[in-house]
């Protein structure tokens, strides 16, 4: 890992490994580049890979000092982009990283990139008219405000409680019975600087990127878990039909992160997948 200073002065782990076509890796919310380390080495063999620590993901009090959006994260990948002169990436997302994709695109288009890869998530959080696809399909904004309130007295619990509620019993199984891995997956949560990781979770729940898809130009590939926890399947049959040229895995068993839940079957549609763009 090497420290990039961003313009307001904020410091970002990144991760370059490799030569090759350049391979973007951008992690969900509360996570870090930790969740690609088992596929690096295979990733770098064929392509320069560059994964970052976002903004406010370092552990406290190593905390961002500028408000935490979406948007920033933009100009953060934007400079650190052009920081490696990265030309043409194929860009991968993971849940917020998706998110990212999704809002990246919007702002600067597709067509500068060789191809995108969404895993595991809905272009729109909220349940919002007839949407079918928000969070456990039916995530509202009272259900977000009261998630809120749960976050700022206990961000740990909170986020382990978004998870149990969600659509994967035997994920809700593993958080009510204190799973070891649950455990240590507390105490990873407790490291982190809650306030910044509040603020960007108010900033995606206010989001809506339904329009970006149909305007996605480059090849597309969709890796989701068909027992995700947070997102109905059918979110894929309908990013799908917003991007024709998208080609879609799911991984039956797999949940919210399949890269993590079904490691095998995830490396080597990811490989296909990159192979094809």
């Amino acid at each position: 890992m090497q420290t990039l200073i961003l313009p307001d002065g904020e410091p970002i782990d990144v991760l370059v490994q490799g030569q090759g076509r350049p391979l973007v890796l951008l992690h969900g919310w509360t996570s870090g580049p930790h969740i690609w380390m088992p596929f690096i080495d295979d990733l770098a063999a064929e392509h320069q890979v560059i994964a970052w620590r976002a903004r406010g993901h370092r552990p406290a009090p190593l905390q961002t000092a500028t408000a935490m959006s979406l948007d920033q994260l933009v100009d953060d990948l934007h400079f650190m982009l052009e920081h490696f002169q990265i030309r043409h990436p194929v860009i991968v997302g993971h849940s917020m990283g998706a998110m990212l994709l999704w809002h990246y695109i919007r702002r600067f288009g597709s067509d500068h990139l060789r191809g995108v890869v969404f895993i595991d998530q809905s272009p729109c959080l909220l349940k919002k008219g007839d949407w079918p696809f928000a969070i456990y399909g039916h995530f509202d904004e009272t259900q977000n405000q009261a998630l809120q309130a749960e976050m700022r007295q206990n961000f740990a619990e909170a986020a382990l409680n978004l998870a149990a509620r969600g659509l994967n019993p035997g994920i809700t199984a593993a958080i009510e019975q204190d799973h070891p891995l649950i455990q240590q997956l507390r105490s990873y949560l407790g490291t982190l600087h809650a306030p910044a990781l509040i603020q960007l979770w108010q900033d995606m729940t206010r989001q809506d990127w339904r329009d970006v898809p149909p305007t996605i130009s480059v090849p597309v590939a969709l890796l989701y878990g068909g027992k995700s926890q947070f997102y109905p399947v059918g979110v894929v049959q309908y990013l799908c039909e917003q991007m024709p040229q998208a080609q879609a895995t799911v991984f039956a068993e797999a949940d919210h992160s399949p890269q993590l839940s079904a490691p095998d079957e995830f490396r080597a549609a990811l490989l296909s997948a990159l192979r094809a763009m």
